[in-house]
């Protein structure tokens, strides 16, 4: 027996009527029916150009059509008015650095700077070459020179002035030597006058060197030092005055306090006089 109907059978048998809507038996295949009506389906939809006819194309069957629809685009409206300006965006990233532009025209000179430093000096340059000779100058024709080499001591007391010892005689014209220890002027003129003395003391003290005119000191010639005991001290001048026919040129030396005074050995002092005009 076919086993679909002993299932059957046996399914009525231990269930009754609860089996009723279990026992559906499957019958043959039957014909096809008839066609069912035809579908219409929508396809693309293009944009075609303003002023162009609008058309559908079926791409597919008449069964099941597919309709793709091509339509003119509108007559493009007026601009519309500029909307608000939205927020501003973030910071872009940097971009690369572009190529060097050309150079831009000069632009006006700034102020001077301060000074710099002085530099260090440079090497002595080429000697240049020897320059025109100058105009021949006065005639010295009255010129006098008295000195001394001895180092005969001078006993100074405090703050009085005693003539420096001037000894030897040096080339001299028109200048009268006779006096010891100056030199006496025979032309009035402008001179110049030069002077020397060189000595140690033997105490710390205050000497002061002068010329004198005629006895009395020239203030111009005034030299002042300060001197320490057993220690040779130079006392150099120069200066230009006028003098008279007659005048007696000599030198002094004063101390502040009494004092010995040793010349030092040489040519310890002269006067030198020269006239200018």
């Amino acid at each position: 027996m076919n086993n679909q109907y002993s299932r059957k059978i046996q399914c009525i048998l231990e269930e009754g009527k609860k089996c009723k809507d279990k026992l559906q038996v499957v019958g043959p295949t039957g014909p096809t029916g008839p066609a069912g009506p035809a579908t219409i389906t929508v396809g693309n939809t293009t944009t075609g150009d303003p002023g162009t006819r609008a058309s559908v194309t079926n791409v597919g069957t008449n069964e099941n059509a597919i309709l793709n629809f091509t339509i003119p685009a509108g007559v493009q409206g007026a601009t519309g008015p500029t909307g608000p300006t939205g927020p501003t965006g973030p910071r872009g990233l940097t971009g690369p650095q572009g190529s060097i532009g050309l150079q831009g025209p000069a632009g006006p000179t700034g102020p001077t700077g301060p000074a710099g430093a002085q530099g260090a000096q440079g090497v002595q340059g080429v000697q240049g070459p020897a320059g025109p000779t100058g105009p021949t100058g006065p005639s010295l024709s009255t010129f006098g020179r008295k000195y001394d080499n001895a180092t005969n001591s001078l006993s100074l007391e405090a703050n009085i002035a005693q003539n420096v010892a001037l000894g030897s005689t040096g080339p001299t014209n028109n200048v009268t030597t006779a006096t010891q220890n100056t030199l006496t002027i025979t032309q009035n003129g402008v001179y110049l006058v030069e002077y020397f003395f060189s000595g140690s003391s033997s105490v710390n003290t205050e000497l002061t060197l002068e010329v004198k005119q005629n006895s009395v000191p020239i203030g111009s010639t005034t030299i002042e030092k300060n001197v320490t005991a057993s220690t040779e001290t130079d006392f150099v001048g120069s200066t230009i005055n006028s003098f008279s026919a007659g005048d007696e040129i000599g030198l002094t030396l004063q101390s502040s306090q009494a004092a010995t005074i040793t010349p030092a050995s040489g040519t310890n002092a002269y006067l030198n006089i020269t006239r200018l005009s």
